[in-house]
């Protein structure tokens, strides 16, 4: 593994920490324009930005080919149904628009519910277009960020940033890229601040506590993966006072919306914590530990819902840590070998995840909180196989995401009774991209990403990987 010592002239770590900078302090604005009910000017100030962070990002045919494919799926599904038969992405939106400034079903606790960056940004937006349509296409932008630091993380690791294909073609990763909730947003900043904790200098010592402070603006359940990866820093980096720094400024941008929702009151950090989780009952606790462990690689179907066994496979399977790295284990042949703050990293998310996540709420047990970490270990994975395990692994996750996305697709145009997505679409009213503008779009930017894909495959086949 090469370590290159950017002694503060890495233009690549610069270009990461000013795009996460500027993403940031806009997400800060903006929340403290609609506390002033200026919502409107919220747009002025994060359009640029996220527009900014695409420029800096420099995307390569291969990142352009996977948005364009997340996008097309994004445009043709005619209700969301990705996280499973829960309603996730619909509490994203009425947060987005409650930064927004607009009619929203959400209230004080919902606001506390969740970090506020994304829904900041994405809000912002919203006040432009007020549909739902919009907040789709705004959500896959923001989730595909992290091709960024993932493609820096595989050239740290001695590996030819093409391999970012097979990476991004992952069902899992591209089931997420397209449910309409921060994770792909989170591992933006935690990837980049394990990039970061891969180089030397003040410059990365920055870096890392700006990535983990990002993360966690974005949403609390990152606290694992910033804790440990952390830990790392202060007992590892003599820079550490640069990373704490850095972190705590970082974080301090949600001081008005932590004063405003009372984040901070005694009664809501109780309600947050450890012993908080119990439901009165340790031994309930304690049973529900291993079952929330391993429903993580295969989760509890939702069988209330009469959800048919097919349905319940295609959305638990390719939703679960399995779908993430199986594919890479089978080519792969070993378990991959992450750097120490990746390790760090990843243990503090399965700590995390296993202290504070309550009994009987999550039915993919710690695939949220592993997400970024399932990314991390793929990338390491896919870094070190031969350039002939690396075409297999290629051909295995198209074949997979192709199964993958057309199930999603068709799970999404079938009616569950009892589904509260439909529930809340049809109370809502919400207008979703197909129904505004048909499939023509979406097959267009599905074919043009697939085109991309296929050219830089070619490509990669005829160089060294």
């Amino acid at each position: 593994m090469s370590t290159p010592a950017d002694g503060g002239s890495d233009r690549e770590l610069w270009r990461l920490l000013v795009a996460m900078a500027g993403l940031m302090v806009a997400g800060a604005l903006a929340l403290c324009a609609t506390l002033l009910h200026h919502a409107g000017v919220s747009i002025v100030l994060v359009a640029p930005a996220i527009l900014a962070t695409i420029a800096l990002a420099r995307p390569t045919q291969i990142m352009l080919g996977l948005v364009g494919i997340s996008l097309a799926v994004e445009m043709l599904i005619p209700l969301q149904t990705g996280g499973g038969r829960i309603g996730d992405w619909d509490l994203h939106y009425q947060l987005s628009r409650a930064y927004a400034g607009l009619p929203s079903t959400v209230g004080l606790v919902d606001l506390r519910q969740r970090t506020p960056l994304f829904d900041a940004l994405a809000g912002s937006l919203l006040v432009w277009g007020k549909s739902y349509w919009v907040f789709q296409m705004v959500s896959v932008v923001l989730n595909s960020l992290w091709l960024w630091p993932a493609r820096r993380l595989l050239q740290i690791l001695g590996a030819s940033p093409r391999r970012l294909l097979v990476v991004g073609l992952t069902p899992m990763v591209i089931i997420y890229s397209v449910y309409t909730w921060p994770w792909g947003f989170v591992s933006f900043f935690a990837l980049a601040a394990m990039c970061a904790a891969l180089s030397r200098g003040r410059l990365a010592a920055v870096t890392i506590g700006v990535g983990l402070a990002g993360a966690l603006l974005t949403h609390i359940g990152a606290i694992g993966l910033a804790a440990g990866l952390g830990l790392w820093v202060l007992f590892r980096r003599p820079d550490w006072k640069l990373t704490v720094a850095a972190g705590l400024a970082g974080v301090a941008l949600i001081a008005p919306w932590a004063a405003f929702t009372h984040t901070l009151s005694p009664s809501v950090l109780w309600q947050g914590s450890i012993p908080a989780q119990y439901a009165g009952s340790v031994g309930q606790w304690l049973l529900s530990r291993p079952v929330l462990f391993a429903s993580t690689f295969w989760g509890i179907p939702p069988l209330h819902l009469g959800t048919p066994l097919l349905d319940a496979v295609i959305s638990l399977f390719f939703f679960s840590t399995t779908a993430a790295l199986l594919p890479v284990l089978i080519v792969g042949r070993r378990w991959p070998r992450p750097p120490a703050p990746v390790v760090w990293s990843i243990v503090g998310g399965i700590v995390a995840g296993m202290l504070l996540l309550p009994t009987n709420t999550s039915r993919s047990g710690l695939a949220e909180t592993m997400f970024t970490a399932n990314i991390a270990l793929v990338v390491v994975a896919v870094a070190r196989l031969s350039k002939e395990q690396t075409r297999r692994l290629g051909m295995v996750t198209g074949v997979l995401a192709a199964i993958a996305l057309t199930a999603l697709i068709w799970r999404s145009e079938v009616t569950v009774t009892g589904d509260p997505n439909l529930v809340y679409k049809v109370a809502q009213a919400l207008e979703f991209f197909v129904a505004r503008f048909s499939v023509v779009p979406g097959i267009l930017v599905g074919g043009a990403g697939v085109l991309l894909l296929a050219r830089a495959w070619r490509r990669s086949a005829s160089h060294p990987a």
